[in-house]
């Protein structure tokens, strides 16, 4: 297991978490920090979700009574015990030189484990959270990372309709009919993005508008909604390089 974190970056220069500023930063120095996500609050500052060790090893030497000390600690788990003999240089009591002569001293090399207690912060800087927090600050950066996408939509889509319009009009004026395909198509636009899904692109054009320059144009903007990212995409992911590679 480990420590589930919400944490922002810290201050290159004295350490501290920083929530208010884009520049001057580094990630915190936590044991066996991993980050899972990186996010961006909507004026850029990034924040990260993360897992830090919950338990760290040691590995140490001592004596026969600091082997004591260390079986009754209740925090600590042993995980293993080598017992062997060293030699220890004698020294004079009054002068600490050596006498030349030596003792054999067992010790113990110690392997142990110590539960980590990470240091939160008051405010946001560092928290742990449960699997819930977790996951709720995932839905909510991503309901707003989608309504992101929604607007460059209904942008392009309100461009393309407003294109179009005048193809209505004329038909209109000259009393001819709009064909089916076209009003089914022009339906499917104004009802983007409110679906039960995230469309994974705009609705096929009719027939009369496959050669229409301005509207490829615009169409081809669809993948603009990949550069607001989102940690559950709802889109397809993108065909690999090779994938698109001819075969031979």
């Amino acid at each position: 297991m480990s420590h589930l974190l919400k944490h922002y970056m810290v201050n290159r220069d004295n350490g501290q978490y920083i929530i208010d500023t884009l520049h001057g930063y580094v990630y915190p120095k936590l044991p066996e920090l991993e980050i899972v996500h990186t996010l961006s609050k909507d004026n850029g500052v990034l924040y990260c979700l993360s897992t830090c060790a919950d338990v760290l090893e040691y590995t140490i030497t001592v004596s026969a009574d600091e082997l004591v000390n260390y079986q009754n600690n209740s925090n600590i788990t042993i995980t293993s015990t080598i017992e062997r003999t060293i030699e220890v240089p004698v020294v004079d009591n009054q002068t600490l030189d050596p006498t030349g002569e030596v003792v054999t001293q067992t010790v113990y090399d110690l392997v142990y484990t110590e539960p980590y207690v990470v240091p939160e912060t008051e405010g946001e800087g560092l928290q742990v959270i449960t699997q819930q927090e977790w996951d709720d600050v995932i839905s909510e950066f991503d309901n707003r990372q989608q309504e992101k996408r929604y607007d460059i939509l209904r942008d392009i889509r309100d461009k393309i309709l407003e294109i179009t319009d005048w193809m209505v009009i004329r038909d209109f004026e000259q009393q001819e009919a709009v064909s089916t395909e076209f009003k089914i198509w022009r339906q499917a636009l104004r009802d983007l993005p409110n679906s039960i899904e995230f469309p994974s692109s705009f609705p096929t054009l009719p027939t009369e508008l496959e050669t229409h320059t301005e509207i490829q144009e615009l169409y081809s903007k669809f993948d603009e909604v990949r550069g607001v990212s989102m940690i559950n995409d709802p889109l397809p992911p993108l065909p690999k390089l090779e994938e698109l590679r001819l075969p031979r």
